[in-house]
């Protein structure tokens, strides 16, 4: 048998009413408009998993604060909340990792908050970050003068050593510069 006559025996000379598929039920798994049917249900599923990978990502640990771009809870747009936070860290109050946005995106700081920042990764609560910056606490509402600010703080083993850090506002958020 010629491929031709195996067609004809399959399927009617008609294409008008022409069905792909099988009969499921009395009714055509695929009709006229079937491919449509079935683009449309794919559509609808496709946008149903959509919103729920967009729920699934909405609800991880990456969650922004309504006053910044970073992890929620980090304030950068108070300078002495932006020094509180290597406290937070230092205590272990707040991950680790918070420290690598804290310093100068365009690199003018100095050695000091570089290495506060170099805590981010690889941070131990018995070494010399966390001695001397877990009792740490602010010392004085901050002196901003244009983009600059100096937040008073006491830190060191026994937390009464008097120092000032310098941080460096950008775009808004204000970012450790020297100490």
């Amino acid at each position: 048998m010629h491929m031709l006559e195996t067609q004809r025996q399959i399927a009617p000379s008609s294409t008008a009413n022409f069905q792909v598929g099988s009969l499921i039920g009395g009714r055509p798994w695929i009709g006229e408009n079937g491919f449509k049917m079935i683009a449309r249900h794919c559509l609808g599923f496709m946008v149903a998993m959509g919103l729920l990978l967009l729920q699934a990502c909405g609800s991880a640990s990456t969650e922004t604060d309504a006053t910044s771009s970073g992890p929620k809870g980090l304030d950068q747009t108070d300078p002495a909340q932006v020094v509180a936070t290597i406290f937070e860290v230092a205590s272990g109050r707040s991950a680790p990792q918070v420290l690598a946005q804290l310093c100068d995106p365009l690199a003018q700081n100095d050695n000091d908050t570089r290495r506060i920042c170099d805590n981010a990764t690889g941070f131990d609560p018995e070494g010399e970050f966390g001695m001397f910056f877990k009792t740490g606490k602010l010392n004085g509402p901050p002196q901003i003068e244009g983009d600059v600010a100096l937040v008073p703080f006491l830190f060191g083993p026994t937390g009464d050593e008097a120092e000032n850090m310098e941080l460096v506002r950008r775009d808004g958020k204000w970012y450790l510069s020297q100490f």
